[in-house]
């Protein structure tokens, strides 16, 4: 993954840092819900959070046949963007 002054590898470094900002946001953010819930109110919580990341993951993977730099950077801001949304949700079910 080069490009030009090496501005694609530059802005992949930010898109990790930030995606492990806004994953810790997540973990934060789900724990403190798990911490409300019980039985089975704690169970759908724990198979929704599985469901997201796959969901995510799927949602945000560049076809492999074709990857290109830019492919890698779309992937990432996806990835992102669905991560920041999660954090969000999660945030609003603590009130």
């Amino acid at each position: 993954m080069q490009s030009a002054n090496g501005f694609t590898v530059q802005l992949a470094t930010c898109h990790s840092a930030e995606l492990a900002r806004q994953g810790a946001r997540v973990d934060q953010a789900f724990n403190a819900v798990l911490a409300t819930r019980s039985g089975e109110a704690k169970q759908r919580l724990q198979q929704d959070q599985r469901a997201w990341l796959e969901r995510r993951d799927v949602e945000c993977q560049a076809d492999p046949g074709r990857r290109r730099s830019l492919d890698v950077l779309t992937e990432g801001s996806c990835r992102i963007e669905m991560t920041i949304r999660r954090a969000t949700t999660l945030e609003r079910l603590l009130g």
